[in-house]
């Protein structure tokens, strides 16, 4: 079902999420995507639309496409184990689809926590893996915590931004996007918003090797090495009251 409302000047299109996914398959299966993948990542899509996350939804389909295009993002890679421990891994996403990747690093996890009580993955190259929410949820379903972190850069899309957002090369406060390039966010929350931001680079990438800080690529560079991704799960079966009956 398509439903079209709207003036002359701007129309918006209602889409049966059956359709939406369907067309987000296809779309990614034209472009080299096996059957499999297309279906993981389409899913990932469609869920993140539903949620009313539309920067992470459907129309980051042109993302995938142009990263696929470029090489940035191969399809067919799988999650490459560089360092084990009981209840850690460190992985190396290979470039692969940032979803497909980071569900077998997730897989990784929960299996770490279903027998240690805790179970850590830290994934490089792992590309762009869309939405968080979905694979919290994924712990949630099983019994788990799901702690999901991953870094990246703001997207440009010209609109000017709202004053306290935004600081310029020189450290003057901004409402210009394009001051982005050399420029800086401020943190949400102020010193407490910094220090989050500062734990989830460290443990995206910090520790692991991967690009931290102003060393991560913009959205748009299709060509330098982009994703890192931590993923943390803890078994409530192991903290839970009932564990110390």
């Amino acid at each position: 079902m398509l439903a079209e409302v709207g003036g002359a000047d701007m129309a918006v299109f209602y889409l049966a999420w059956e359709k939406a996914r369907d067309f987000c398959t296809d779309t990614l299966m034209q472009l080299g995507v096996s059957a499999q993948e297309a279906a993981i990542c389409a899913e990932g899509l469609v869920e993140a639309s539903l949620r009313g996350i539309d920067s992470h939804g459907i129309a980051s389909l042109p993302i995938y496409a142009e990263r696929i295009h470029s090489g940035q993002m191969r399809p067919g890679m799988n999650v490459e184990v560089k360092s084990e421990a009981a209840a850690v891994l460190l992985c190396d996403g290979r470039h692969g689809l940032g979803p497909v990747v980071a569900r077998q690093a997730m897989g990784r996890a929960i299996a770490k926590a279903a027998e240690s009580g805790i179970g850590a993955v830290s994934m490089v190259n792992g590309n762009y893996v869309g939405a968080l929410a979905p694979y919290a949820l994924c712990a949630a379903e099983r019994g788990m915590l799901g702690i999901c972190a991953a870094n990246s850069t703001p997207r440009e899309e010209g609109a000017l931004l709202p004053e306290g957002v935004l600081v310029d090369v020189a450290g003057r406060p901004s409402t210009n996007p394009q001051d982005l390039d050399e420029g800086a966010l401020l943190p949400v929350g102020g010193a407490l918003g910094y220090g989050i931001g500062l734990l989830v680079d460290l443990l995206c990438d910090g520790l692991n090797g991967g690009p931290c800080g102003s060393d991560v690529p913009p959205v748009s560079n299709l060509d330098a090495p982009y994703g890192c991704v931590f993923l943390l799960w803890l078994s409530t079966r192991h903290i839970s009251v009932a564990a110390m009956s």
